[in-house]
């Protein structure tokens, strides 16, 4: 059976993978700019991109999905361990890139660069933020302009990696994305005091312990979509207590919702092992004791 960290590591293979066809395309761009102008490889590559890019944009090993699972998932050792995988691994594919555009840039002529253009649109078909637009007259930088793109593309991709990096810095769990570390701090302090043990009180493991931390954080900055359907273990006798923890930092960090009326907090909650079957009028009581 995989661990945690190599089923990550399979997923972001799935995932950066993908950015091989940018490759394919580049070496069509100068394959077709020296064979007497023949683009069917070029217009291929362009549809084979088209459908990849589709795919990958539908499936769960989009990179940001796959660092959002390791920062969920992964102990602070592991999260490190993924984060110099992942980055070796980005570093090599820009490698390859500039290669592939140094030979570009230099074998490419201008005037080809209209029938790139009209083939290119007619056969790509998903938006990208730093890819070319359509004009309203022919682009004579086309080629220029879409490697820049690529380049772009590529840096995106390794920037959502680097949000790791700033996680175990840190030694927390906050998400990359959190700008106010209000929150984060009052939670990890309230969960911390709850007793001269600290989290262990509470928590079977460190790991738990940052997992919740972390998911409190992206909900109290709006941050999370959805409770994720795990179940985090807790020590015993300690769910009076914590039942109080969890109803202050609430009243502290949620002004505009009231405690009996947010259902989606009574949700995460029930991811903690003491509270999974509790109703919501019995959840209201034992966080507000």
């Amino acid at each position: 059976m995989k661990s945690e960290l190599e089923r990550i590591k399979c997923n972001f293979d799935a995932s950066i993978n993908h950015l091989d066809e940018f490759y394919t395309l580049i070496n069509s761009i100068n394959l077709s700019s020296q064979t007497n102008l023949k683009f069917e490889l070029y217009q291929k590559s362009v549809k084979d991109l088209n459908l990849y890019l589709r795919l990958y944009l539908m499936q769960d090993f989009k990179i940001d999905k796959i660092v959002s699972g390791a920062k969920l998932y992964l102990d602070l050792i592991e999260l490190k361990r993924f984060y110099a995988y992942a980055k070796d691994f980005i570093k090599v594919k820009q490698r390859q890139l500039e290669q592939l555009v140094e030979q570009c840039n230099s074998t490419i002529r201008k005037e080809l660069n209209i029938e790139f253009e009209k083939l290119f649109f007619e056969n790509f078909t998903i938006g990208i933020a730093y890819f070319p637009k359509i004009g309203s007259t022919p682009n004579n930088d086309f080629v220029y302009d879409l490697v820049l793109g690529i380049k772009k593309y590529f840096r995106e991709f390794e920037k959502e990696i680097d949000n790791i990096k700033s996680i175990y810095e840190n030694d927390t769990f906050s998400s990359g994305e959190v700008k106010d570390k209000t929150s984060q701090e009052v939670i990890i302090e309230s969960l911390t005091n709850i007793d001269t043990k600290g989290w262990e009180y509470v928590f079977v493991s460190e790991k738990d312990f940052n997992k919740f931390t972390y998911l409190l954080t992206l909900f109290f900055e709006n941050k999370l979509d959805s409770i994720p359907e795990i179940t985090i273990p807790l020590t015993r006798n300690c769910k009076t207590r914590l039942g109080r923890v969890l109803g202050e930092i609430h009243k502290k960090l949620c002004d505009d919702t009231q405690l009996s009326k947010d259902k989606k907090y009574f949700e995460l909650i029930r991811i903690l092992s003491h509270f999974r079957d509790e109703h919501e009028h019995e959840l209201y009581k034992k966080l507000t004791r």
